[in-house]
């Protein structure tokens, strides 16, 4: 009797008959579900009656799968169907509680965030994370480049100022009929349109030959995010959402790039302010760890914690408890002023007899 079981379900097993497995494991779960029924009626014990309950709660989170995966035809195999019902499970038990550690909200937020994205994916049938897809390249390109364009920013506000001092070319500038200050203002609107102008290369680039390799059909799946603020999933236009991501960084460019000219003018030379600079944006990950790590309080005014606004997007929580979105942009503010005020300062009184 039991070989002619194995020799069935071995047969059903060679033919992908994956609706019989799961048929027999609902009528498994069915068979507990009305014991735990039976048992919890005649149960007077009160622990033991919760924990009945518990293991009920757990069988019909696991029916309800089942019934999710037949409803919606989803095989047990690897198809972008099954890793979203598979993250789609894993996050079904996610439960607000109040009073959380900040810690716990963080994570709550993740679960969340992923139980309806998943479920969305699940409910419209919309393989919204595949990789080799022209939305997936420029959704993320931002985060992917970001290295680049910040050495391409170090090298320009580098040079535009260091190499004048250097060659000796600033006395030339100096004695034509413009103020030192309109002089820096135009050297930083160059830095601020070679910003630009990086990122619009880079889009354009990749957006050309993404659309030659993949096509462009996926950028009609459009970006699918959980708003926080809504408290439901949001479908965005990707080039808004793109534009958005750059707004939000655009803020770090713009402190790298007062930095590094700043400190260009102060120790003139190119290769230290570089340096120092390239130095800060490296280590701004190690300090952020340990601002979170160690819940150091004065670190939330540090101008690495506080120049990435992609932390704030969408309502979402910052990974450190102490900062919100106005705290930054005046922290922020207050730096971008004191680095243009001392840069321009510097410049105004810079001694240009011994270059």
């Amino acid at each position: 009797n039991y070989k002619n079981i194995y020799n069935n379900r071995l047969k059903k097993f060679k033919n992908n008959n994956w609706k019989y497995f799961i048929m027999e494991e609902k009528k498994e779960l069915d068979k507990q579900k009305k014991l735990l029924e039976e048992q919890i009626k005649i149960e007077s014990n009160i622990e033991t009656k919760k924990q009945l309950k518990t293991e009920k709660e757990m069988i019909n989170k696991k029916q309800h799968i089942i019934k999710y995966r037949i409803n919606k035809n989803i095989n047990y195999n690897n198809t972008y169907l099954n890793k979203a019902l598979t993250e789609y499970e894993k996050n079904i038990n996610y439960k607000k509680i109040p009073n959380t550690t900040y810690e716990e909200k963080l994570e709550y937020q993740d679960k969340i965030s992923s139980y309806h994205i998943n479920k969305y994916i699940i409910d419209k049938k919309i393989n919204i994370n595949k990789i080799n897809s022209l939305n997936y390249e420029l959704r993320n390109i931002i985060d992917d480049y970001e290295l680049f364009i910040i050495l391409i920013i170090l090298i320009t506000s580098s040079i535009i100022i260091g190499e004048e001092f250097n060659k000796g070319t600033i006395k030339l500038l100096l004695i034509k009929p413009y103020k030192r200050t309109s002089i820096l203002k135009s050297k930083l609107i160059a830095c601020l349109i070679m910003i630009i102008l990086t990122i619009f290369i880079i889009f354009t680039l990749n957006f050309i030959i993404g659309g030659i390799l993949f096509g462009f059909s996926s950028l009609k799946n459009g970006v699918i995010i959980y708003n926080f603020n809504l408290h439901k999933i949001v479908k965005i236009n990707i080039f808004i959402y793109i534009l958005i991501k750059i707004i939000a960084k655009l803020p770090m460019f713009i402190i790298i790039t007062l930095l590094s000219i700043t400190l260009n003018i102060i120790l003139n030379s190119s290769i230290s302010s570089f340096s120092i600079t390239m130095l800060i944006y490296t280590f701004s990950e190690v300090i952020n760890k340990l601002a979170i790590n160690y819940n150091l309080k004065l670190i939330r005014y540090s101008i690495t914690l506080n120049w990435n606004y992609n932390n704030y997007l969408f309502g979402k929580l910052p990974e450190y408890k102490f900062l919100d979105l106005k705290n930054s942009i005046l922290i922020l503010t207050f730096y971008g002023i004191i680095l243009t005020g001392i840069m321009f300062t510097s410049f105004n009184q810079k001694n240009i007899k011994n270059i």
